[in-house]
């Protein structure tokens, strides 16, 4: 079975880090000189609304996208065995890291240790690097029975809110050699629920019975509701637990659930909007956070700014991603060489072999 809603819902979260970071400037306002050294101004105060939607993307995208790195990691080592997914894994997660840090430490002149918005594969690189181990030597993941996932998952997730900053804030590497252990098992904890998952994938078809779905995403949106009027509060980690790990729980299984009963069949649209948005994510970050200045500067109205950024980094990014990988060899390590559109001996890519 292919999981097309599972497909896009992957793609969507990645997509959504683009919005994050058209908002960043207007909350940490110290990055301006470093994208635009000539400015000369400061952003007005962070809106209320901006804040909500700052948050409630927060706590529930990157949780959802380790769920579902750990959902696929499973499914393809089902499919095509252990060997297939480390050649994978260590050509688009890791040998894709390796050489974006490197441009970019070359390009910016900084450390090729140094992260940025790609910490994320820095996490995912090491934890399907566990997965191969720990299959190599014979150990595979558990099968826990299905009424059983959704009571484990939200006791897991509970507890790794307790690794959040107020409850919302996640802590992560800035560099490869700054680890994080609170950050590392916080994501680990999502990773290795999404195993779970696959072994108990008959949840997938329970979650997207309309009324579980639903329940799911209004229980997360009175969850969300309330942590963010608790925040006036300056709330710590371990009383803000049981509503963040709520919250994060009911928006990533409502969502799984919604994403797998609206989306049943293939849709050519769908299969182009998941092999771009890991490249888009990948260089969109930098024009990003020059539109969002640029905008600022210009003194555009917050939500106006925020919406421009969004869409100038994105425009931007897929430019980037057309010019630079889509018809490139890059494309072999990004999306992989099965995908790619320019394959040897070229008749793949629509060109008469000669």
């Amino acid at each position: 079975m292919r999981y097309h809603g599972l497909d896009l819902l992957r793609g969507v979260a990645m997509l959504l880090g683009v919005v994050l970071h058209a908002m960043l400037l207007f909350q940490a306002p110290e990055i301006i000189p470093k994208v635009l050294p000539e400015a000369r101004v400061t952003p007005p105060p962070t809106a209320p609304a901006t804040w909500a939607a700052t948050l409630w993307i927060h706590v529930w995208r990157m949780p959802l996208f380790f769920v579902l790195a750990g959902f696929f990691a499973e499914l393809v080592i089902a499919r095509r065995g252990l060997w297939h997914f480390a050649r994978d894994r260590a050509t688009r997660i890791a040998l894709t890291l390796l050489v974006f840090v490197t441009v970019l430490g070359l390009v910016l002149q900084r450390s090729v240790l140094t992260l940025d918005h790609l910490w994320f594969l820095w996490f995912l690189a090491l934890f399907c690097a566990a997965r191969v181990g720990l299959g190599a030597l014979g150990v595979t993941t558990p099968a826990l029975p299905a009424r059983a996932m959704l009571p484990v998952a939200l006791a897991v997730f509970i507890v790794a809110a307790t690794a959040r900053i107020n409850g919302f804030w996640h802590v992560i590497p800035l560099r490869a050699d700054d680890f994080v252990w609170q950050g590392f098992l916080l994501y680990a904890a999502y990773f290795v629920t999404g195993l779970l998952l696959y072994h108990a994938r008959g949840v997938v078809e329970r979650l997207a019975r309309r009324i579980v779905w639903i329940t799911l995403l209004g229980v997360g949106m009175a969850a969300f509701v309330t942590m963010f009027l608790l925040l006036g509060s300056d709330p710590n980690a371990l009383a803000m637990a049981p509503l963040s790990g709520l919250t994060t729980w009911a928006w990533t299984f409502g969502l799984i659930g919604m994403a797998q009963a609206l989306v049943r069949q293939p849709r050519r649209w769908i299969a182009w909007l998941v092999d771009a948005s890991y490249p888009v994510y990948l260089f969109h970050l930098y024009p990003t956070l020059l539109f969002s200045a640029l905008l600022i500067e210009a003194e555009v109205p917050q939500g106006w700014a925020i919406a421009g950024a969004s869409a100038g980094g994105m425009i931007a990014a897929f430019g980037l991603w057309y010019l630079l990988v889509r018809y490139t060899p890059l494309d072999w390590i990004i999306n992989g060489y099965h995908k790619a559109w320019w394959r040897w001996p070229f008749a793949p890519n629509g060109w008469r072999a000669r």
